[in-house]
C-alpha cells in the first residue's frame, strides 16, 4: 500500500467516479482502477461496488477514506517535523494563475531558494476557480489566485501584490489616449469572462456605459496578446510585467476611473500541514509583491 493509492481512493470519494479521480490524480483510467483493485486485495475487501454506474464506495471503502484521509496529512507533516524554520526541507505542491508566473513568481521563487536550498517547490498553473477548488480538495498546498469576493470555506488567504487592469492595443496604428476612447473604436476581444477579475471589469463597463460587442473571448493572455498586436481590436486585461507588452508590441492605458486593480492573493488551507513551508513561501511573496508595476 502506498501513499499514491490511498489518495487515489480519496480522489473518487470526492469526484464520484475512477475516471474523474484519475483526472485528478493524473493517472489513466485503468492505472487508477488497477490501484483502487489493488488496495482491495490488500485489505481483503470490496471498497467499490462495480455492479452500479458509476462504481460506488461500499460501507468499508468509505470508512477506509476516513482513515486514509489522515493517513495522508500526517504524511504531508513528516518533512515539517524534521525541520526548523532555518533549514526547511519537503516540497511545497502550489499552483499560480498565469499573470503571477511571469511577474511576481521569479523573484520570489529564487529568494525562497536562497533561504531554504533543501525545500522543493512544484509549480503549475491553473484559473482562480479551479485552483480553489483543488485547495479545498488538498490536492494542491497553496495556491496564486485572484482575490475572491467572498469567504470560501476551508480557506483562507493573504494578499500580496495588485496587478493595475489595463486596455491594451497596438502600440502604432492607434492614436485613442483613453480606455473610452480605444474601446469605442476598436473591435473589442474579451478576457474570459468566467474568471474571476472579468466581474470587476464588466461591472466597470456597465456603470460607465460603455457597452461591447466581443469579436472573441480568448482565457490565454499570450493568444489576447498575438491578436490585439495584429490589428484586430483591444482587450482589457490584468498586467503583471512590461515584457508582456514589449513582447506583443503593445500599449496600455489605465481602465477605470480612475485606474482599477486586482488583487493577487496566496490562498492555503485554513489547517495546512505545511504551515512552515508556506509561510516561508508567503513571506517571499510578500517581499517580491513590494515592487508593483507603475503605468
Amino acid at each position: 500500500m502506498s501513499i499514491r493509492e490511498l489518495k487515489t481512493l480519496v480522489a473518487v470519494a470526492e469526484y464520484g467516479s475512477i475516471s474523474a479521480a484519475a483526472e485528478r490524480v493524473f493517472l489513466s483510467v485503468p492505472a487508477a482502477a488497477a490501484q483502487v483493485a489493488k488496495l482491495e486485495s490488500e485489505f481483503k475487501t470490496s471498497l467499490l461496488n462495480r455492479a452500479r454506474k458509476p462504481a460506488q464506495l461500499t460501507p468499508q471503502g468509505l470508512a477506509l477514506v476516513v482513515q486514509a484521509k489522515e493517513v495522508i496529512a500526517r504524511y504531508s507533516q513528516l518533512y515539517e517535523a524534521v525541520s526548523s524554520s532555518e533549514d526547511l526541507t519537503g516540497v511545497l505542491n502550489i499552483a499560480a494563475i498565469p499573470t503571477a508566473l511571469t511577474g511576481v513568481i521569479p523573484r520570489a521563487l529564487i529568494a525562497f531558494r536562497k533561504a531554504h536550498p533543501r525545500a522543493q517547490i512544484r509549480l503549475e498553473h491553473g484559473l482562480s476557480p479551479s485552483l480553489a477548488e483543488r485547495l479545498r480538495h488538498r490536492e494542491l498546498d497553496a495556491a496564486i489566485i485572484s482575490e475572491p469576493q467572498g469567504p470560501i470555506p476551508d480557506l483562507q488567504w493573504t494578499a500580496f501584490t495588485e496587478e493595475p487592469i489595463v486596455v491594451i492595443a497596438r502600440a502604432t496604428g492607434t492614436s485613442e489616449q483613453s480606455d473610452q476612447a480605444l474601446l469605442r473604436a476598436h473591435p473589442y476581444i474579451r478576457f474570459n469572462r468566467h474568471f474571476w477579475v472579468n466581474r470587476i471589469i464588466e461591472e466597470d463597463l456597465q456603470r460607465r456605459k460603455l457597452l461591447t460587442n466581443p469579436i472573441m473571448e480568448l482565457d490565454s493572455l499570450e493568444a489576447i496578446g498575438q491578436m490585439v498586436r495584429y490589428g484586430l481590436g483591444v482587450s482589457i486585461i490584468p498586467l503583471s510585467s512590461r515584457s508582456f507588452l514589449r513582447l506583443h508590441k503593445l500599449k496600455a492605458v489605465p481602465f477605470g476611473e480612475p485606474g482599477l486593480t486586482r488583487s493577487v492573493v496566496l490562498a492555503e488551507p485554513k489547517d495546512s500541514a505545511k504551515l512552515r513551508l508556506t509561510s516561508a513561501f508567503r513571506d517571499c511573496l510578500l517581499r517580491a509583491g513590494r515592487q508593483r508595476l507603475v503605468l
